[in-house]
């Protein structure tokens, strides 16, 4: 916050064209657009939870995720190296961090030290939701908070 400030940030939209109309809205509701950024925010979630599950299930790097999150001294005993696992383990978390806050910045135009907060949140109960370290259940998690947050606020008006 030193540097930045603690004041929002503009930020451009990377992918720039008018919002469409789905519905028409009515007299109390209004009407429900889609965004380029939006689209392009969801085929980019679903393509890289797609590549995680990947990652995790297929993969000797994912073998040794499961292994040391199961158990890291037998994981070490059968060769795998713990500690280079939670290093590569938080940059693949940290690199999708910042490519969500890539895109949740672009979607609200400004970018701020805590604009991710809530989401965040969100994210913390999918994953109970879901199951810890159950990747497709955190998806499914997710979906199901989404579901209910549009419905609530279907409701709401």
């Amino acid at each position: 916050m030193i540097v930045w400030t603690r004041n929002p940030l503009m930020f451009p939209q990377i992918l720039s064209m008018a919002p469409i109309a789905v519905t028409s809205g009515g007299e109390t509701h209004p009407p429900a657009i889609i965004t380029l950024t939006g689209i392009v925010t969801v085929g980019l979630a679903l393509a890289v939870m797609t590549g995680l599950w990947l990652l995790v299930e297929y993969t000797r790097l994912g073998r040794g995720m499961r292994a040391v999150a199961e158990n890291p001294r037998v994981a070490t005993l059968m060769g795998v190296n713990p500690n280079a696992i939670i290093t590569l383990t938080f940059a693949i978390g940290g690199i999708f961090a910042a490519l969500a806050g890539v895109m949740m910045a672009s979607n609200y135009g400004n970018a701020s030290f805590s604009m991710g907060f809530l989401p965040g949140i969100k994210a913390f109960t999918a994953a109970v939701l879901g199951g810890i370290g159950n990747i497709r259940g955190a998806m499914i998690g997710g979906i199901l908070l989404g579901c209910h947050r549009s419905a609530g606020c279907g409701l709401s008006r």
